[in-house]
């Protein structure tokens, strides 16, 4: 009895095994494609037209509306267009790939624990994603409102802000001019030690020591950003300043965005205006997305125009495309078709995809929130995905399932053993996999 209860013990073991590397496999291809998908869909445009009409019809519906404005408040008829909204989404290509992949996630988990597969709920039925639809309700209801929003998430401002300071350098001071841009390279690449960006931080302070200013700046962003040091927002704002106090323009851009960072809004206008005096267009930008806002300063569109008029003439695609969306709209200013489509081409020639998809739409009749709508919600519901994750590996310390139970017996029985003789494999059911 103990060598046949060993050879099943064995198989059992066998059996799991296989199932952990089943899963392990299709978890690791699921995930890596999920995560394709989902950077996809959070950096994505997407042109429907179909959920554009439903999410203003949604957000027609929802003034009629009165309380809370939340899934489960909501009348049926209007629950039921959300429901539409969610599953439309559900069939947008890289939303149902994405899906796909976490049905099968989910089961190969299950298949543990359950003799029956799992149903493939449609997307608005899967209680897992029912953060999607109050993301729904929301985005319609800043359709109703007309809230306008700034689509410059992929903003890149401080890429070689600092190179003219270098290039002045070089005739006289090219060694050290070379040195500090052989630390700025270093300390970019991801790939690099955390060791190596150590020693370039310490080769920039000797460069700050012997007199070569602009190092103040990189040191500024080391300390802000956590290259080869450990993030400190008091010593980027103290390196900061000393770049700004040795005459480095663009520093007083980067010390605005910090202190901005901090909420401490009136400093950082402060430093903002200094650096758009001298031309810095993401200074200027920065001033005219919060005078157009009128969260953080009082709301005043005079100016709010001005710096962003500011800022697209020295070349800001997203000051560009700001004014185009402004114009079009007719929202705090007098709409402007002819300059709405010339700030467009503007930003569009610089590689904006928003600016291009406005400009292949320009004549659709629809309002840029409206046409927005669909690609907002992409990006939501690739954060949504992201937060739905599925447990890397099925947990320890489960019983064996029915299936397996079921395998033993018939072993058993085979080898002569009588039908009810399991005792011992379901005493081996409350073996945990640590435990083996």
């Amino acid at each position: 009895m103990t060598l046949s209860n060993e050879i099943f013990r064995d198989e059992l073991l066998s059996l799991y095994r296989e199932k952990d590397q089943s899963y392990q496999e299709v978890r690791d291809a699921a995930m890596a494609a999920m995560e394709r998908l989902i950077r996809e869909m959070e950096s994505g445009l997407c042109d429907s037209p179909v959920i554009a009409e439903q999410m203003e019809t949604l957000s027609e519906m929802l003034s009629k509306v009165k309380g809370k404005k939340v899934y489960g408040y909501l009348k049926k008829p209007v629950k039921a267009q959300v429901d539409a909204i969610v599953d439309e989404l559900g069939k947008l290509p890289e939303v149902a790939e994405c899906y796909e992949h976490w049905n099968r996630l989910r089961d190969e988990l299950e298949c543990y624990y359950k003799d029956t597969p799992r149903e493939h709920k449609p997307l608005s039925q899967q209680k897992e994603f029912k953060a999607i639809k109050n993301m729904v309700i929301q985005e319609a209801e800043q359709l109703r409102l007309g809230m306008f929003t700034f689509e410059d998430a992929s903003i890149g401002d401080e890429v070689d802000e600092d190179q003219e300071a270098v290039y002045r350098a070089w005739s006289s001071r090219w060694e050290m001019a070379e040195t500090y841009q052989n630390a700025k390279e270093i300390l970019s690449e991801y790939e690099n030690t955390e060791a190596e960006k150590a020693e370039q931080v310490r080769l920039l302070e000797r460069l700050w020591d012997a007199g070569f200013t602009v190092a103040a700046h990189l040191l500024g962003k080391c300390w802000r950003d956590g290259m080869g040091v450990l993030p400190d927002d008091e010593q980027a704002e103290l390196w900061f300043r000393r770049a700004t106090e040795a005459g480095h323009d663009f520093s007083q851009y980067a010390l605005g965005k910090l202190l901005q960072c901090q909420n401490r809004i009136a400093e950082a206008v402060f430093w903002y205006e200094k650096a758009a005096a001298q031309d810095d267009p993401w200074a200027a930008y920065r001033l005219g997305k919060l005078y157009l806002e009128g969260t953080d300063v009082p709301k005043d569109t005079t100016k709010a125009v001005k710096y962003l008029t500011d800022a697209a003439q020295e070349g800001s695609q997203f000051a560009q495309y700001t004014l185009g969306k402004l114009y079009l709209t007719g929202k705090d200013v007098a709409q402007d078709r002819e300059q709405a489509y010339c700030w467009f081409q503007a930003s569009a020639s610089q590689g904006n995809e928003y600016a291009q998809f406005f400009l292949d739409h320009f004549h659709d009749g629809r309002s840029p929130n409206v046409l927005l709508s669909a690609t907002k919600l992409l990006h939501h519901m690739g954060q949504i995905f992201q937060d739905s994750s599925v447990p890397p590996c099925p947990p320890g310390g489960q019983r064996v399932d029915r299936k397996l139970l079921q395998k033993i017996r018939q072993k058993k029985i085979a080898m002569g053993h009588k039908p009810d003789d399991h005792e011992d494999a379901q005493n081996m059911g409350g073996m945990t996999m640590g435990g083996m």
